[in-house]
């Protein structure tokens, strides 16, 4: 990278040779830097859940950052905390009760933005089967993830359900559960719900979110070892500029676009149900603040004490030590 002493000279000598023109073209157009090359690990394969983060990267928002972002699929038994740890990826997406206990576990790591403000997790009963309130969830089988597994137990907790021997089970298809291989569905409102409703069955299921009994959690956290966050704030202030006020704002400006991205990066859907899709993500993101990846203190606080008093923590810790909201607060100038 040139310094300002040395553009400085140049300059200075391009004017005293009679050479204005030549001056004011340096200026405008100082001489390119390469791109500093990052390996972003995504939790899941393509969808549309990252649909900013495609955004951003093919429409030039990361290169204007000096970013070139390289974006690795990721699927079932990711630990994605541990491939941080191990140098394999520069940052990951993490969903904010797996930060906090990796934290814990001594792994060096830290948010710097979430994408969803609200839980994008539902759990889906069918009417039919009588489980109209977490308080009948005790004993069910349940499609989850370990993460999903997380805030269930939470759900549960707030109604004093025992859940020690909560049996999570694995599906990719939602029909399982109208089939009645499982009693109840862990999956993101937006893809999930959307899915049941194109095929024609909305109408038979019951939909808890877990915000509205009290249990919040970030999904999808932007997440950089401490190092990094440490040595290159550049990059970590590149990447959220672009991703978060950027890609993600295109993204939602025009939902179809994003969509035909989304196949492009490796998933093959209808492009018309991902549209649909990415526009119902919308309130869980940007939640009517328009800084899309702010979060607070006072959410992350929550999460420790829930996670705490599941036990799955041995000590609590502050907020300060899983999220860093230095990089947002210079993004959208808030104190």
């Amino acid at each position: 990278m040139i310094s300002k002493k040395l553009t400085t000279v140049i300059v200075a000598i391009l004017l005293l040779t009679g050479s204005a023109v030549g001056a004011w073209q340096y200026l405008a157009k100082p001489p390119s830097r390469p791109l500093v090359e990052i390996t972003l690990q995504m939790p899941w394969t393509a969808n549309a859940g990252y649909a900013g983060f495609y955004m951003a990267d093919d429409k030039g928002d990361f290169a204007k950052q000096g970013l070139k972002v390289k974006m690795v699929p990721g699927g079932p038994g990711f630990n994605l905390p541990a491939i941080l740890a191990a140098g394999k990826a520069d940052l990951a997406i993490i969903n904010g009760a797996e930060i906090i206990r990796a934290r814990e576990s001594g792994i060096p790591l830290k948010a710097v933005a979430c994408t969803y403000k609200r839980s994008p997790l539902v759990f889906i009963t069918m009417k039919a089967s009588g489980l109209d309130h977490p308080r009948k969830f005790a004993n069910k089988k349940t499609r989850a993830s370990n993460q999903n597994k997380i805030v269930l137990s939470a759900l549960l907790s707030k109604f004093g359900v025992p859940h020690g021997d909560l049996k999570v089970l694995r599906s990719r298809d939602v029909k399982d559960l109208r089939d009645g291989k499982f009693d109840i569905w862990a999956g993101y409102s937006a893809i999930s719900l959307e899915q049941i409703r194109r095929q024609g069955w909305i109408d038979e299921v019951n939909v808890f979110h877990p915000d509205n009994f009290g249990v919040h959690f970030y999904y999808s956290c932007v997440v950089f070892m401490d190092k990094m966050i440490q040595e290159r704030p550049d990059i970590v202030q590149g990447f959220l500029h672009a991703s978060m006020k950027d890609g993600w704002r295109r993204a939602f400006k025009d939902p179809k676009a994003a969509a035909k991205l989304v196949e492009k990066y490796g998933a093959v859907f209808n492009i018309e149900h991902e549209a649909i899709t990415i526009s119902k993500m919308l309130p869980l993101i940007d939640a009517g603040t328009g800084d899309i990846g702010w979060v607070e203190k006072d959410g992350w606080e929550s999460m420790i004490q829930t996670i705490y008093g599941e036990r799955l923590i041995k000590t609590p810790m502050r907020a300060d030590d899983v999220f860093d909201d230095r990089f947002l607060k210079a993004i959208y100038n808030r104190k």
